[in-house]
């Protein structure tokens, strides 16, 4: 019924009203004359009905000959709101390209998400997807899903299967990621422990196989057992395995910047300049800022959300500062160096919070980390008190 609708008001049509006469025998001369009506309707002695275009043309001859005065209630459909706006051009040209672009955004894609990684992040897989034709912006009919599967699974070791779904203007990348290969056959049936590579509080555990000793929550310092090979079965036996898991935990880290008796940066300027981006495009909105030998750049993207959805609309932000070397050392150098070796040694791991402080011309800083410490470590049998006697 909704695409008559639809087909009704792409063709145009005329809502009338019959008045006097016989509307028994205007409505029966119509049909003769092939002339199309629906939703006819009877109220205080005059009808009321719909025809196509065509069929109004034709109707005089039907109403003469009834003796029905027809008069015109409304004209619905798009041939005549064309017809009025025809002298309006930019608000028809702006109607064209209102369709052409739903058009182009319902085969576009919006969002990309990864779910099902742990170890892997959702940047690095991200990444290998936009050097595959994967990003936003990109044209779902254009994808070969199977060859992007294929291609990141060959990318990035650690995951073993790969599937893309596009769904409406989101496109779903599901993985499983697998365990780490160790060419040494040896090294995986020799029984083992799993056991903490740092210090942390537990926050998730999976066991792939042993024996789980620790509860979600506890603290763990370097090289305690948190999945032990031994695994003991009601019947009173006892097996020794290679003990595997996926063990994540809050861990601290620190880094100390020195900035004492050491060459500075006098900052001479700092400026900025913003990008629109719209599926996947980048518009200016600021002159482009060059960058020199002596300058930091610093750039940040934020997009508008609808719920958990990040929609391809947003704002980059790049802040470039310019900068002459000083023996006096800045607070804003410091901070700069400080930014550069996080960058460097904690871009793998997933930081919750951080603390800066200043001592005695250190600038320190400690992070709160969420990373995987699952190690493997050499079996430890504890043999109780009655085995011994």
């Amino acid at each position: 019924m909704i695409f008559i609708k639809i087909f009704r008001f792409l063709c145009g049509y005329i809502y009338f009203c019959g008045d006097g006469g016989f509307p028994e025998r205007f409505i029966n001369l119509c049909a003769a004359s092939g002339i199309s009506l629906w939703d006819i309707e009877s109220h205080g002695g005059k009808i009321f009905g719909k025809t196509n275009i065509k069929g109004y043309k034709k109707i005089r001859n039907p109403s003469k000959k009834s003796s029905t005065k027809i008069r015109i209630k409304s004209k619905v459909g798009l041939p005549f709101i064309i017809r009025r706006n025809r002298n309006r051009k930019f608000l028809l040209m702006g109607a064209v390209v209102f369709i052409i672009g739903i058009s182009l955004l319902s085969n576009t894609v919006w969002t990309v998400k990864v779910v099902g990684n742990k170890a892997v992040p959702d940047e690095e897989i991200i990444s290998v997807l936009s050097d595959m034709g994967l990003n936003i912006g990109s044209r779902v009919s254009s994808l070969d899903r199977k060859d992007i599967s294929k291609k990141t699974r060959d990318k990035i070791p650690l995951l073993a299967w790969v599937s893309v779904n596009v769904e409406g203007c989101t496109a779903t990348v599901e993985v499983k990621e697998k365990l780490e290969i160790v060419s040494d056959e040896d090294t995986l049936t020799t029984p083992s422990d799993v056991v903490a590579l740092s210090d942390g509080e537990l926050v998730y555990i999976e066991t792939y196989q042993g024996t789980r000793i620790q509860e979600i929550g506890s603290g763990v310092v370097k090289g305690d057992v948190i999945i032990s090979g031994i695994v003991e079965y009601k019947t009173t036996t006892t097996n020794f395995y290679h003990a595997e898991g996926y063990v994540e935990a809050k861990t601290k880290r620190q880094i100390k910047i020195d900035t004492k008796n050491s060459d500075g940066y006098k900052y001479k300027k700092i400026r900025k300049s913003y990008k629109l981006l719209v599926l996947g495009l980048e518009i200016p909105i600021t002159p482009y800022l060059k960058e020199t030998k002596n300058s930091h750049s610093f750039t940040s993207s934020s997009f508008l959300k609808v719920g958990d959805t990040v929609l391809p609309f947003g704002i980059e932000r790049t802040v470039v500062s310019y900068y002459e070397k000083s023996k006096v050392s800045e607070p804003l150098a410091a901070i700069t160096k400080l930014i550069c070796k996080q960058t460097n040694d904690l871009s793998h791991l997933k930081i919750l919070s951080r603390n800066i402080g200043s001592n005695d011309g250190n600038l320190t800083a400690e992070y709160t980390c969420l990373e995987n410490i699952a190690a493997q470590g050499e079996l430890k049998m504890e043999i109780s008190e009655e085995n011994e006697n």
